[in-house]
């Protein structure tokens, strides 16, 4: 029976508190249902799925809903852990551990924290703020995730343009036009921009060195099969809005 090889997956709803949690078997298919409490306990039951049934299965159909959509979930944090472990656990990257100190306005934890941590999409800020600005035209002077005087000019002027207020600092209005502005966008990328785009998409270019060499048509590659879209390995205007969307 299908609910004997998936029992792992039940058990982890069983713990996790699934709530209108509901599990039937018809013409061979596998069918679940009920409630997270956020987006990251929804991601470990498709991970307990992918260990039993592969990464695309066949057999189980899943219809998770998410009772709260304002972050991903919350972490409290225990002795000797770093925002680079709690990255690690729920981003499956260390290096997106800025994402997490600056939604939560932390240098430093202490056993006890209560951390938010962001939903990546969302999130809008360091690197990213960064990558979307000089996308859409406005130069930050560079990628590096620091953000200082020239990436708030970049921003202030941005804000110009939209007319917003041009204070360099990030409100709800000016993310939502910036969002707006790079899923809109349709002409070339940024060399280090793009291989941000792929590396958080899950398709590595091997480095984020704005060389575009082997490794970064192979990323795209990959990206297209993902998506897919034709694997030809070249950035054309379908592959940048897939990127583009999936990134903000």
């Amino acid at each position: 029976m299908l609910s004997q090889k998936y029992q792992n997956v039940l058990n982890l709803g069983t713990s996790l508190n699934i709530k209108n949690g509901d599990v039937k078997e018809e013409n061979g298919i596998l069918h679940i249902s009920g409630t997270a409490r956020t987006a990251y306990e929804k991601d470990l039951i498709w991970d307990e799925i992918k260990k039993s049934g592969g990464n695309t299965p066949t057999d189980i159909q899943v219809d998770m809903g998410v009772e709260v959509t304002d972050y991903y979930h919350t972490h409290t944090v225990a002795k000797g852990e770093s925002f680079w472990v709690v990255a690690e656990k729920y981003y499956k990257d260390g290096n997106k551990h800025p994402v997490i100190s600056d939604h939560n306005n932390k240098e430093g934890l202490h056993p006890g924290d209560v951390l938010e941590i962001p939903i990546l999409k969302q999130y809008i800020g360091g690197e990213k703020l960064q990558v979307m600005l000089t996308t859409v035209g406005y130069d930050t002077k560079g990628i590096d995730g620091q953000v200082g005087a020239n990436t708030a000019n970049a921003l202030k002027s941005f804000q110009t343009a939209k007319g917003l207020s041009a204070t360099g600092t990030l409100d709800d209005a000016s993310k939502e036009s910036l969002r707006e502005a790079f899923r809109a966008h349709n002409g070339g990328l940024n060399a280090k921009a793009l291989q941000i785009l792929l590396r958080d998409s899950g398709h590595s270019p091997g480095g984020v060195d704005g060389i575009l060499g082997k490794k970064t048509t192979e990323a795209i590659s990959q990206f297209q099969t993902t998506y897919g879209l034709g694997s030809t390995g070249q950035l054309d205007a379908q592959t940048t809005t897939q990127l583009l969307g999936a990134y903000a």
